[in-house]
């Protein structure tokens, strides 16, 4: 256990619910190489060119409502969708290798001399590096040795290469060549396309069919929780008795680099993450009666993008909300072995109305308990957004109603 709580039973619930909520943490995130919605033709030990060291790639073209990849009679790269389209890098990194001189090749012909045709091979830490192949020629943005920032346009999609039709190969390795060894590594967020909405995919490997696109973050929520530390909030709000009060929240950096805000009146911290997708609380210390216990159960996990259909769903851990204490003792006294309950977490965009930079946005967050052929609704909360930031939340469940309201200084 990374964090000790001082109680094996404490212990083992942060360990079971963290190890699959922060999973994330592992990687160094990559994002898609492309903008709008592309399909894979060919994924992870794919059935043509993704054989052996070579398995661990992915294969994108554009397809149309019916399936198609091209217009016309699909005769001429230019009559494929995906062709000439921009290229981005996947994260920031160093260019490290750079190809630029083969031609496109005729459709439905190859070129074996030089398999991997137009490609480039960006270092994003010691060991990891993205290779994209297939570029067409003469269209390169950045050079050799150029650092580059996720998102920043590298060249377009071609035609080069062992390439039958237009299309972006893309491989994650560990050496700077072009051609070396595939691994075995998710994409960071992304979109995924059902048949009912976009779903969000979190530091997944797509499969051949899917249909993808890239995740972009809406400024106002974002800008709501990019808590920096040294701020400082102000949150006023009435207690069961009908008192006002008063709480203040500061935001910190601890000696590992992680933020979190602490409640000095209190005693009560909370970590958190904003990593420009999801805000997200990754631990709560201290007083749960205080104002940061209800607000860290109302904005446990925040999506910061710009699809409002997106639902959120978690885990918190067990001990973080109250049960019976003969049933606490009987599930800490079992929990080594199974686990019968889990404390579901949802959030989701409540209402929106911004324009121009100016507006609100509400969003809505549930916290459900589930057992042995139950379950029970926990707690409602609603985040009020406006242009200045979290503008206030209300907290609802059996015994406690918290309206609050927040000024940063």
């Amino acid at each position: 256990t990374p964090a000790q709580h001082n109680s094996p039973e404490i212990n083992l619930y942060t360990y079971t619910n963290n190890k699959d909520r922060l999973a994330g943490w592992y990687y160094y995130p990559l994002a898609l190489p492309f903008m709008g919605e592309w399909t894979v033709t060919q994924a992870h030990d794919g059935e043509f060119t993704h054989k052996g060291e070579w398995g661990k790639a992915f294969d994108f073209m554009i397809a149309d409502s019916e399936g198609k990849t091209y217009r016309n009679d699909g005769i001429q790269p230019e009559d494929f969708y995906c062709y000439n389209k921009p290229v981005f890098a996947p994260a920031d990194g160093y260019v490290e290798t750079i190809i630029d001189n083969i031609d496109d090749n005729e459709i439905g012909k190859v070129n074996t001399i030089n398999n991997w045709g137009n490609s480039i091979v960006i270092r994003h830490a010691t060991g990891l590096y993205t290779q994209i192949s297939h570029l067409r020629k003469g269209t390169f943005k950045v050079s050799k040795g150029e650092f580059v920032k996720n998102g920043d346009m590298l060249a377009n999609c071609g035609n080069s290469g062992r390439s039958p039709e237009p299309h972006v190969h893309f491989q994650v390795q560990t050496l700077p060549n072009v051609g070396a060894k595939t691994l075995d590594y998710p994409f960071a967020y992304y979109y995924k396309q059902t048949e009912n909405s976009d779903v969000l995919m979190q530091f997944k490997k797509p499969e051949k069919g899917d249909t993808l696109s890239p995740v972009s973050t809406n400024n106002f929520i974002f800008n709501a929780f990019n808590i920096i530390p040294d701020s400082v909030f102000k949150i006023n709000f009435e207690n069961e008795n009908g008192e006002q009060k008063e709480e203040i929240w500061e935001s910190y950096t601890d000696a590992f680099n992680y933020k979190y805000i602490y409640c000095a009146q209190t005693g009560a911290s909370a970590y958190y993450v904003n990593d420009g997708v999801l805000f997200y609380f990754t631990a709560f210390y201290g007083n749960k009666n205080s104002l940061l216990y209800y607000f860290y159960l109302t904005a446990y996990k925040i999506f910061l993008g710009n699809n409002e259909f997106v639902e959120i769903q978690d885990s918190l851990p067990l001990n973080m909300i109250g049960k019976s204490k003969w049933l606490a003792w009987f599930h800490d006294f079992v929990a080594p072995f199974h686990q019968f309950f889990k404390i579901a977490y949802s959030s989701k965009i409540h209402s929106s109305d911004v324009a121009l930079g100016t507006g609100y946005v509400k969003i809505k967050s549930k916290i459900s308990m589930s057992g042995i052929n139950t379950k029970k609704n926990k707690s409602e909360s609603i985040i009020s957004i406006t242009e200045k930031g979290i503008s206030g939340f209300e907290f609802k469940n059996g015994k406690k109603q918290i309206k609050a309201t927040c000024v940063k200084y």
